[in-house]
């Protein structure tokens, strides 16, 4: 995690994109699985996949996957740029946030409509044992 803020301080992390490639080639998938802490869930294990198609036009930038006693639970994550635009001078939220919960209502609704062709992608990514 200290080499990623240390990127970022020193500007040579420009974009989500370059976080995420950060992530990939430094195998850091622990800043990522971080927020797995604040989450109820993933007791018995967890997954992280990087790059989750959902389908043809929605991609997710890491979707984490945990199961406890209560079955499974899904957490879509959406990285933004790390600097731009977070609030506004009046408080609200900038650019950088609206674009992302814009991205999140967008897979939510895809969802709402297409959970069958999701379970159907995530039961080829399952284990054939299990």
């Amino acid at each position: 995690m200290n080499q990623l803020l240390k990127k970022l301080d020193e500007g040579s992390i420009s974009d989500e994109r370059d976080i995420a490639r950060f992530i990939k080639e430094a195998e850091a998938f622990y800043v990522i699985g971080s927020v797995l802490n604040y989450y109820d869930f993933g007791h018995h294990e967890a997954c992280i996949f990087p790059e989750f198609q959902l389908s043809s036009t929605y991609k997710v930038d890491y979707l984490l996957v945990g199961r406890n006693s209560d079955g499974y639970s899904f957490l879509f994550v959406e990285l933004e740029h790390p600097v731009k635009q977070i609030t506004l001078a009046d408080g609200e939220l900038g650019n950088a946030f609206r674009k992302g919960i814009k991205q999140v209502k967008d897979w939510r609704n895809w969802l709402n409509g297409n959970f069958s062709t999701f379970t159907s992608t995530i039961k080829e990514y399952k284990h054939p044992d299990r």
